[in-house]
């Protein structure tokens, strides 16, 4: 049995892993027989073995055979025999293992480790590796992980022609994530944005704007919202232009974590919006139409926790609207969709 209990320390929680190898590295003796699968061996050479996610806890000084704790076979894997009698090194990186590992990371009260087990428990029949025990620090079993954290905040950059195109950039480039650029505006401005990981966008008229990115990856998402001042376009050009990559200003960065949560969406009647927080307080929820007109509002006590807030949406017509969340001063915005 193997436990990498450094695994929930090294990745944020809340990461999506892209990539994991498990490298076992074989020993130069160990007994009498060293690995039965090789060619010169007398013994029969089908010693491959399974390696299993552990589901329950277990303690290295005190797990025996008949102790030995309970695991799973999904992403269950099979390693091929082996090939020499010592010396012999087994690596994988295969998506079984990559869902293994994001279990792991995602449910860090389950990390318990893989079992490393014979597929035929045979006598005669071994496979060997060195252990944490082993005075060789090098033949020590490794985990490499690859992951990307939810990180939803962004670069901003103008034009260097001073026609008031205002371009966003995330970090985070990767097929499993998804982006989501809104832009809020004076005099009911709403615009979605592609879904890239960078876009730009025109700004026509003075005022504040607001650009809200959401992103998400398989088993999370995070989103952050930046306000910008601007002089818009006049005539086509800006009326105050900027040195290239100075925004005119920003104000009042919010952002929402992957624990805020609104279901069902879209829905026939009500939304619930679901939420934690370290403190408590006041917050208020206010949605409007699509031409920006307030359709209702709220004022709820926030508990230090997990919250829980009901919108009504019985009484309203059936399309999208815009839920505008403020959490002990952090804001947030989100769609909502009314069947």
């Amino acid at each position: 049995m193997i436990r990498f209990a450094q695994l929930n320390t090294a990745v944020p929680s809340g990461s999506f892993v892209t990539n994991a190898r498990l490298r076992l590295f074989g020993t130069d003796t160990s007994g009498n027989y060293g690995n039965t699968g090789h060619p010169n061996s007398p013994y029969a050479t089908d010693n491959q073995i399974t390696i299993s996610r552990i589901t329950s806890d277990w303690n290295e000084n005190t797990v025996t055979w008949n102790s030995a704790p309970t695991t799973t076979a999904v992403n269950r894997i099979t390693s091929p025999a082996s090939t020499t009698r010592w010396n012999w090194n087994y690596e994988n990186g295969s998506a079984d293992l990559r869902a293994m590992v994001q279990h792991m990371v995602s449910n860090p009260s389950e990390n318990f480790g893989f079992m490393l087990q014979l597929e035929n428990e045979t006598i005669y029949r071994a496979m060997l590796f060195a252990s944490s025990d082993h005075t060789n620090r090098r033949l020590w079993p490794e985990l490499e992980v690859e992951y990307i954290r939810c990180y939803p905040h962004f670069t901003i950059g103008t034009s260097s022609l001073s026609n008031g195109i205002y371009s966003f950039t995330s970090p985070i480039n990767h097929p499993s994530a998804t982006h989501n650029w809104t832009v809020f505006g004076p005099n009911n401005y709403y615009d979605e944005l592609d879904t890239l990981p960078s876009v730009s966008t025109v700004f026509n008229q003075p005022g504040t704007y607001r650009i809200c990115h959401n992103l998400y990856l398989p088993d999370t998402k995070c989103a952050t919202c930046i306000d910008i001042c601007t002089n818009g376009l006049v005539g086509g050009q800006s009326s105050n232009p900027l040195p290239p990559g100075t925004p005119d200003s920003y104000i009042n960065e919010s952002s929402k974590g992957d624990d805020l949560n609104v279901a069902p969406n879209p829905t026939e009647d009500n939304w619930t919006v679901s939420f934690s927080s370290r403190d408590a307080g006041t917050g208020t929820a206010a949605v409007a139409d699509m031409l920006n007109r307030k359709v209702t509002d709220m004022t709820f006590e926030i508990t230090p926790g997990k919250n829980e807030i009901r919108i009504e949406g019985v009484n309203l017509a059936p399309g999208q609207y815009i839920l505008t969340l403020s959490i002990n001063g952090k804001q947030s915005n989100t769609k909502l969709v009314k069947y």
